[in-house]
């Protein structure tokens, strides 16, 4: 009988498959991730390859160069010439962390690079020597030390390197996002255009967080702002502050908040969805919901929680009769 399919059908269903295998240990997904993880890797990593890419630009620029790998190299150039130093046995090894993994390179493409990696350490221990002179006593030696210690635990020949620039010309370290707190009103104006959000509320969250002065990280802002809905998260997050009365919103808090805040409107009717419409209503946001009412369903949710009422027909009929929807909370 005749083949339904070619053998180089097979065969190249097979190599897709090798493909795949590779790109999944590529990316680091397990051996079981599927598809849709491997995408959301390989975007990920698009993601911060563009943010790397963008901070070397901009760091170039800063210092008068187009490109990043012209002002690297004259970095290079421009490093303190270092006396004649014997280098220890250990910087003759390469380090673990730039070979062992998925996606790294080879130990042997690795162990080229460290030649011109031992350079930029001859150049950083002449700065170390250079600069004791006027360091308080023991400030070599331990500097030395934790230079030994930051290739040994480095992941990479770059990083190691930046991190060796970055101490000869005393550039400081970046802030961690999650420390460093910005405006949020500032940053939340989108909300009040959104029109799947309410109007009154997100109007009056704003004159609110003005008010207040809530904040922000910067970790925060930029997951919002990468999100698919940036005006949603800004809604809850804000929202958040003005429940908990807190200035600084913690990712918990906001969460948790925003986790029963959901579950209270759409008890109290003032979110429609395919469970709880009305005739002729539509999915979303009640018209004319404002913020005291919004506020009024999580007080009377959280309330109705902490003292055991907890069925679902018990909690909609405390948060419809809170909000004076005697009507229908005779219906539950």
């Amino acid at each position: 009988m005749k083949k339904l399919l070619p053998e180089s059908y097979f065969k190249t269903q097979e190599r897709l498959c090798e493909w795949f295998e590779q790109l999944q240990s590529a990316v680091g997904c397990g051996a079981n991730a599927d598809t849709g993880a491997v995408l959301r890797a390989v975007e990920s990593l698009a993601q911060k390859l563009k943010t790397y890419e963008e901070q070397q630009a901009a760091v170039a620029k800063s210092r008068g160069y187009r490109f990043w790998g012209d002002y690297y190299n004259a970095v290079l150039k421009e490093l303190p010439e270092a006396k004649v130093v014997e280098l220890p046995t250990f910087y003759n090894e390469v380090p673990l962390g730039w070979f062992n993994g998925p996606g790294k390179p080879s130990y042997d493409k690795c162990a080229k690079r460290l030649v011109t990696t031992q350079k930029v350490i001859r150049k950083t221990l002449g700065y170390v020597a250079d600069q004791s002179a006027s360091e308080d006593e023991g400030w070599e030696e331990q500097t030395k030390a934790e230079l030994a210690e930051l290739f040994t635990n480095s992941t990479s020949a770059d990083t190691f390197e930046r991190e060796c620039m970055n101490f000869v010309y005393e550039v400081e370290p970046e802030p961690d996002p999650s420390t460093v707190w910005l405006n949020a009103s500032e940053r939340a104006g989108s909300l009040e255009l959104d029109q799947e959000l309410p109007t009154a509320a997100a109007f009056e969250l704003l004159e609110f967080a003005e008010e207040k002065g809530v904040e922000v990280t910067k970790q925060q802002e930029t997951f919002y702002e990468e999100c698919a809905s940036p005006s949603n998260w800004w809604f809850w997050h804000l929202l958040a502050a003005y429940l908990l009365n807190e200035g600084r919103p913690t990712n918990e808090q906001v969460t948790e908040t925003q986790e029963d805040a959901k579950k209270a409107v759409y008890l109290g009717l003032l979110y429609l969805d395919g469970n709880n419409w009305q005739v002729g209503d539509k999915e979303g946001w009640a018209l004319g919901t404002n913020l005291s009412q919004v506020a009024m369903a999580y007080n009377t949710y959280k309330t109705a929680l902490s003292e055991g009422r907890d069925t679902h027909n018990d909690l909609a009929k405390e948060v419809l009769l809170a909000l004076g929807k005697t009507k229908e909370a005779s219906k539950v």
